[in-house]
């Protein structure tokens, strides 16, 4: 495994990665390789940092043969939530504007519906009183339009 680590450059490379982390280039983290004690195989200068409050440590296994190392990432906890967070106000945000139209476009239609059928209450009321010569402007739906026209049918009828 030591020989594998060492012909394949993982130690700069995983250098590199951190200082590019540090400077902000990066956003998966500061490395550092440890055994399956826990005991550090390979770790750089940078990994001091995870030491410090605020980072999450995501840890990869890498099985080759009988041993198995595992690669720990060390976060800052902020950077990994930034993502989530702005996902989770857009879809916030996108939800209350649909409720906000469902509200106006249900009130919009309620008032379609309610106000015809208030002035046809209010007529019969009227015609309750007496008052033969009342006439109700059509408006609404075709279905209540076509309940005005006969409550108007109808008080016309009533008046003659």
């Amino acid at each position: 495994m030591v020989v594998l680590y060492q012909t394949s450059d993982a130690g700069n490379a995983i250098r590199n990665y951190n200082r590019n982390y540090i400077r902000g280039n990066n956003k998966l983290g500061i490395m550092q390789i440890v055994g399956e004690n826990g005991e550090a195989i390979y770790k750089t200068e940078e990994i001091a940092v995870k030491a410090a409050r605020g980072y999450t440590c995501v840890r990869t296994p890498i099985e080759l043969e009988n041993a198995t190392w595992y690669i720990e990432s060390y976060i800052r906890t902020a950077e990994l939530m930034q993502d989530f967070v702005k996902i989770a106000l857009v879809i916030l945000l996108v939800a209350v504007l649909i409720f906000t139209l469902a509200g106006y476009f249900a009130g919009y239609f309620i008032r379609q519906i309610v106000n015809p059928i208030g002035e046809l209450s209010d007529g019969l009321k009227q015609i309750e009183d007496g008052k033969m010569d009342i006439h109700i402007a059509p408006q609404g739906q075709a279905e209540i339009r076509g309940v005005i026209h006969h409550f108007n049918a109808m008080a016309r009828s009533l008046k003659s």
